[in-house]
Order: structure tokens, then sequence, then C-alpha cells
């Protein structure tokens, strides 16, 4: 079966759990395709992609199997450092870590106003700019600064308080919809259905 993932979704979502599928299905081969881009699924001969974002191409079936969420997380030693932020204005004080959207420009935060609307906050400038999730990672366990990462490949620094959440209560999540998504066709081949039940399964 030819998947294709995102970088961060492969390593900390399918990697842990490969093992399993290939024990189970011990006469089955698996190719991992890194791509942090949309594929043409068919042209390039994918079984199935998982991703956090939905290609519009209509000769995709899209099975929908959780959601991503993001946080706002630095390391205690920056936070004894600089303080903890409690309230917008205090991340004028802050070093901001950003993730860099496909136009070039740092992803802004959504936080919540008093009257309880959600307004995008933009830095006026970021210590650390990267298209990459997990270089934004590594720079935020560095106490380079604060930063809004997804939670599923942090988990276990939150866990072990090597990272720690700042403005959850104000700070709106970005989420994604994570689904699996394979060409339309009249029957899923075998090795197919297989590794999307699996995937399910620990989803």
């Amino acid at each position: 079966v030819r998947v294709s993932v995102s970088y961060p979704i492969g390593q900390h979502l399918v990697m842990p759990h490969l093992g399993e599928l290939l024990n189970r299905h011990t006469d089955l081969e698996v190719q991992l395709i890194y791509n942090d881009h949309l594929v043409d699924l068919v042209k390039e001969n994918f079984d199935l992609a998982i991703r956090g974002m939905v290609s519009e191409y209509s000769a995709l079936i899209v099975r929908p199997v959780g959601k991503l969420h993001t946080c706002l997380a630095a390391t205690p030693d920056y936070l004894a450092q600089y303080g903890v932020p409690q309230q917008e204005s205090d991340l004028a004080a802050h070093q901001i870590l950003s993730s860099q959207t496909a136009t070039g420009k740092p992803r802004a935060w959504l936080l919540q106003q008093s009257d309880g609307t959600a307004k995008a906050y933009q830095p006026t400038r970021s210590r650390f700019t990267t298209s990459n999730t997990d270089s934004l990672i590594a720079a935020a366990l560095q106490g380079l600064g604060i930063a809004q990462l997804p939670i599923y490949p942090i988990w276990r620094h939150l866990q072990a308080g090597s990272l720690k959440t700042v403005l959850s209560d104000i700070h709106q999540p970005m989420q994604y919809e994570l689904s699996i998504q394979y060409p339309h066709r009249t029957a899923p081949c075998l090795r197919r259905a297989c590794a999307w039940c699996w995937i399910f399964c620990w989803m």
C-alpha cells in the first residue's frame, strides 16, 4: 500500500503504530511517502493519503478520522525568564516563534476578546519563523519563545512538563480535520481497506 502523509503526521501518528499493522498483515508491503503538499493520488499512484487538509480533487473519497488541535506553549525556563503572559497585551514583551503560511507570512493566532469575539493576533516581529512543524517544536523546546503548536506531536512534552501551555483561557485553537483520502473506485482493494481500517482503530 502506497501512502502519502505530511512529515509530522507520518512521524508522530503513523510510525508509532506501523509495527501493529505489519505484524497483523504479514504479506502487506507499505510505502510511506512524505509530502508537505497535496498530491494527485491517481496520477502519482497512491493508494491513500492521511491529511489534515482536504484535496478539492473530486475523484477522492474522504473519511474523517478525528480533529487536530493547537495550543500556545513554551518551556518552563523561558517562562521563568520572561514571565507567564496573562493577557494579549503581555505578548509584546515576549519572544514569538511563528509558523509560516503558504504566502510566506507568519500565521496569526486567534485570541478571544473581552466581548467574546475572536481576533487574529499578528506579532509585529517573530524571533523565528519556519514552514516546518518539527523545526518550530525544536525552537520552542530550546526555550526560544512562545509558539502555536499542534498538540499531537508535543503531547509527551506537555505530559513531562518540558513544555507548558499559556493563554489557554483566551487562545482559540486552530482545528484541522484529519482524514483518510483515497481514489474513488467501485471496490477498494484489500490492501487499502485493511490499511485504513487499521488507521480508524488507532485514531
